[in-house]
């Protein structure tokens, strides 16, 4: 898959899975150890969300990072800055498959 191909499939996640994940989604609270974080399971696919993360001790922006499994691993990682919108995302990995229709929406 070609680097413009995983921006634009991580672009559309990013704007899409946040906003269903958080209606969705079951947040469990910071600990000194990890931040926040929302977790919610759609049909096979197990989906992971956290805000306002710290990423470098010397840069003061936030981050967000999500994450996406299959039964057969890791689909779809990716970290983003919000407050800083011309900032591409961060893509750790992007794998093409059935997880994308994710990317259509749902209904609650």
């Amino acid at each position: 898959m070609k680097l413009t191909e995983k921006l634009e499939i991580a672009n559309r996640a990013i704007a899409t899975l946040p906003p269903l994940i958080r209606a969705n989604g079951v947040l469990s609270p910071a600990t000194a150890l990890a931040p926040g974080n929302w977790a919610m399971m759609r049909e096979s696919w197990q989906l992971g969300l956290s805000d306002n993360v710290l990423l470098s001790p010397i840069d003061e922006a936030v981050s967000s990072l999500m994450d996406i499994w299959d039964p057969a691993g890791k689909v779809f990682s990716a970290s983003w800055m919000p407050g800083r919108p011309w900032v591409p995302p961060r893509i750790v990995k992007c794998t093409a498959g059935d997880w994308q229709k994710l990317l259509d929406g749902w209904s609650a």
